[in-house]
C-alpha cells in the first residue's frame, strides 16, 4: 500500500499576496462570519501531522474585524458630515432671513466695503445662501460685516 503525501492547504486570504488586504476582502466578500466558518472547516480537515498556524488566522480575523469597523465608522462620519452641512445651510438661511429689508455693509468680490439694502434671499443648489441686494447683485452671507 502506498501513502500519498498530503500538502497543507493554502490560506485563501493569502492567495492574493502583494495586494491590498482591503481590496482582497472587498473582492471576495469575506466577512467575519464567513471567515469563522472557513476557519473551523480548515481546522476540522487539517493534516494532524502538520497542524495549521492558528495565530496567523486569528491575526487575519482581527484585520477583517478592524476593516469592517473602519467601514462602519466611515459610513457614520459621512452621515455626520452631511448632517453638519444641512445644519450649516439652515443656520445661514435663518441668519439671512433676519436681514431681509435691512441695510447692511458687506465686502464685495474686490474687497471693497459697500452698503446696500437686502431685497431677497437665494439658496443655491449646494445649500449656500446669498443675499440679493437693491443694486441687483448677489452677496454671500459670509461677506456681511455689519447690519445697519
Amino acid at each position: 500500500m502506498s501513502v500519498t503525501a498530503t500538502s497543507r492547504s493554502t490560506n485563501p486570504l493569502a492567495t492574493n499576496a502583494g495586494t491590498n488586504s482591503t481590496q482582497s476582502q472587498t473582492s471576495t466578500g469575506l466577512d467575519a462570519a464567513s471567515f469563522m466558518q472557513l476557519f473551523t472547516t480548515q481546522l476540522a480537515n487539517q493534516n494532524p501531522m502538520e497542524p495549521m498556524d492558528s495565530a496567523s488566522f486569528l491575526n487575519q480575523f482581527a484585520q477583517i474585524t478592524s476593516v469592517q469597523t473602519m467601514n462602519g465608522l466611515s459610513t457614520t462620519m459621512t452621515g455626520l458630515k452631511d448632517s453638519m452641512n444641512t445644519l450649516k445651510s439652515a443656520t445661514q438661511f435663518t441668519q439671512a432671513e433676519g436681514l431681509l429689508g435691512r441695510n447692511i455693509s458687506y465686502t464685495d468680490s474686490t474687497g471693497t466695503l459697500k452698503q446696500d439694502k437686502v431685497d431677497a434671499l437665494r439658496v443655491g443648489s449646494d445649500g449656500s445662501v446669498q443675499l440679493s441686494i437693491s443694486g441687483g447683485s448677489l452677496v454671500d452671507v459670509s461677506a456681511v460685516r455689519q447690519v445697519l
